[in-house]
């Protein structure tokens, strides 16, 4: 810990080695960077977000996408953290072995629509993630409730109703996550980031599509068709 000084490494609230042992915290004693820099000791990049378009208005994913926002997930540790400390995402936990068991693998080819409870990503036991593989990339889907250290969600109801969609960047993951914004035409930028209950999502390749079902308190039901004939390669989400 460096007491904060004028000039002293201006800009910088923390800096960590990734997978490594040391973590410095400059002048900031508070849970914000402390779980941040620790984050990145553990093996965490950056939580990212990522804003895409198609030829004509804003898209949740596509081709034409800017350069991600470095800190830009507002919902976990590893974005920029200011309105709250939150869970780090799920593809951000498939990093640290904690997702083993506890998600549904949609990416095999699918004869009829695969169903799918979660329960809150904050709580034990249940399903917390869905993975959903295309050729290119898998789209990781998991559902927030404001509940212990994510009780500060309350304040963002944008984020509860319904699931949040992250993606590994790149597609190997070995540089963090980026959120995607499910609702890119709203005027709520990404504080309303979630698929909504009763909304569908269909990837740029039409190999899959995700739809909110409904939610009650402590869990949400999606539903992910893929055609058949139209699946990706061989692998796994891991």
């Amino acid at each position: 810990y460096v007491p904060w000084t004028a000039g002293l490494c201006p800009g910088w609230a923390g800096l960590a080695f990734v997978s490594g042992r040391i973590s410095f915290i400059f002048g900031y004693m508070d849970t914000r960077v402390t779980v941040h820099e620790l984050g990145h000791n553990l093996g965490l990049w950056h939580s990212h977000s990522l804003r895409c378009t198609d030829a004509t208005e804003q898209v949740p994913y596509g081709q034409t996408c800017d350069p991600f926002d470095e800190y830009g997930d507002p919902f976990d540790a590893m974005g920029h953290g200011f309105f709250g400390v939150g869970h780090f995402n799920v593809a951000q936990k498939r990093l640290l072995g904690w997702m083993a068991g506890r998600y549904v693998d949609v990416s095999a080819p699918l004869r009829s629509p695969v169903r799918v409870n979660l329960s809150p990503l904050e709580t034990d036991g249940g399903v917390k993630a869905v993975a959903i593989r295309t050729s290119a990339i898998t789209f990781w889907v998991e559902y927030r409730e404001a509940v212990g250290v994510d009780s500060w969600l309350s304040n963002w109801p944008g984020a509860l109703n319904g699931v949040l969609v992250h993606i590994p960047q790149p597609s190997d993951g070995s540089n963090g996550s980026n959120l995607l914004d499910m609702t890119p035409n709203s005027i709520w930028g990404w504080s309303d980031a979630a698929l909504p209950v009763g909304a569908s999502y269909t990837d740029p390749s039409r190999s899959f599509t995700l739809t909110v079902r409904s939610r009650t308190q402590g869990g949400v039901t999606v539903v992910v068709r893929r055609p058949v004939g139209n699946q990706p390669a061989g692998g796994s989400p891991e």
